[in-house]
């Protein structure tokens, strides 16, 4: 029987995945504060435009993510091109993780209940995760080399 294989490096997903989501975390907390409660800050910080919040509370989420990522795959195969692979791809996926997760809140009516929160984060959750793997596997391409037959 012939099958097509690929000589993969272990990826640690659980561990990759993890840490970029602990890193993630300041930018989440930062985002409570400037977006949602906005009113608990000085008034020079809540009069700043809505979109400029939004900005940098993702930015600081992905320099957290990618820095968590970084701890994660610092001295293994391709550690630095996965960072620098997510730097490319998460905005990529955050930008499709919007309109998706706009697009469900509409289908719902905009509902603030806790199940449907709960299903907009782990949509973005998900496609942040889905960025964050096809980085790995992105970065890991040039190692793995092309598929091969092999015959047993």
């Amino acid at each position: 029987m012939i099958t097509e294989t690929l000589g993969r490096a272990p990826f640690r997903w659980r561990r990759l995945l993890l840490s970029a989501l602990a890193g993630g975390v300041p930018g989440v907390v930062l985002a409570w504060f400037l977006i949602w409660r906005w009113w608990l800050l000085p008034s020079p910080l809540a009069e700043v435009d809505f979109a400029a919040r939004y900005l940098f509370c993702s930015a600081v989420f992905l320099a957290g993510a990618l820095y968590g990522a970084h701890r994660a795959v610092r001295g293994s195969e391709a550690g630095g091109r996965t960072v620098a692979a997510m730097a490319a791809l998460l905005p990529l996926t955050g930008g499709i993780a919007i309109p998706v997760t706009m697009a469900f809140a509409s289908a719902i009516g905009y509902r603030t209940s806790a199940p449907a929160l709960l299903a907009e984060a782990l949509i973005v959750g998900a496609l942040l995760a889905a960025g964050t793997v096809a980085a790995r596997w992105w970065a890991l391409r040039p190692l793995v080399g092309p598929p091969r037959l092999v015959s047993r």
